[in-house]
């Protein structure tokens, strides 16, 4: 049984793309203002509603599999990112060796998921405190708002030149 039915994936596929491109422009928002933490974090949660889009298109494409991706996408917070970069990583050209796509994906869902938390809570770290308003946030915040713009223009791209 299909934890989503087949027939509202693309009512899912919208609203998770809708979602993920307004938290995009909050954290554009938020960085103009100089809220380097949260605006790293919320592009990090805006790559994180754009992968669920990434598996519910995967769904839609292939009816008979990523059950348990799609599940996962919406039942576990640490599970977002990791199927869709796996998809991701073995379906572009130049992609890295299947049996390294795996642990390639798990490290850089890792990398962003701590980005985030970063980006969002005040922690005491290396024997100093940490927290969303460090000037250091800024250059990564920055970089992550840019790669979160060019990556989902290249996929919708890419989606719209496949379908």
């Amino acid at each position: 049984m299909n934890y989503i039915p087949i027939q509202d994936l693309d009512s899912g596929i919208l609203l998770c793309d809708m979602n993920a491109k307004n938290l995009l422009k909050t954290a554009e928002f938020l960085f103009k203002k100089g809220d380097f933490g949260y605006s790293v974090g919320l592009a990090v949660i805006s790559l994180e509603e754009y992968a669920k889009k990434i598996i519910l298109l995967a769904k839609k494409n292939y009816p008979s599999m990523f059950e348990n991706e799609v599940r996962d996408a919406f039942r576990n917070h640490n599970l977002k990112l990791e199927p869709a970069l796996q998809l991701l990583m073995g379906g572009y050209p130049d992609s890295p060796p299947e049996d390294e796509i795996p642990r390639m994906a798990q490290y850089l869902g890792n990398k962003l998921v701590s980005l985030r938390l970063r980006g969002l809570y005040v922690d005491f770290y290396n024997g100093k405190w940490i927290s969303p308003q460090d000037e250091e946030l800024k250059n990564m915040a920055e970089m992550q708002i840019q790669y979160n713009v060019d990556f989902f223009n290249k996929f919708d791209k890419w989606i719209n030149e496949m379908f």
